[in-house]
């Protein structure tokens, strides 16, 4: 990601992360990380589910949208 970053400076990009990227997607990556906030699977795929929506209509398709590249870590 360093080196995207290095070669993409000084265009129109943004870079983000998941899970995270958005104040309430990075509250929800702080449960997931967190290990006495055990889960069963459906919960963890949920939670990831969520950040992942609240990230995408917050900061990735309005981005989008304007014309700016978006470059996004961990994104599926």
């Amino acid at each position: 990601m360093r080196a995207l970053k290095y070669a993409l400076a000084g265009t129109d990009t943004h870079f983000t992360r998941e899970p995270g990227g958005t104040p309430v997607a990075e509250r929800i990556r702080e449960i997931l990380l967190d290990p006495a906030a055990e889960m069963d699977a459906w919960t963890e795929a949920y939670l990831y589910a969520a950040a992942r929506a609240d990230h995408a209509r917050t900061e990735i398709l309005p981005r989008l949208e304007r014309g700016q590249d978006v470059v996004c870590e961990r994104y599926l």
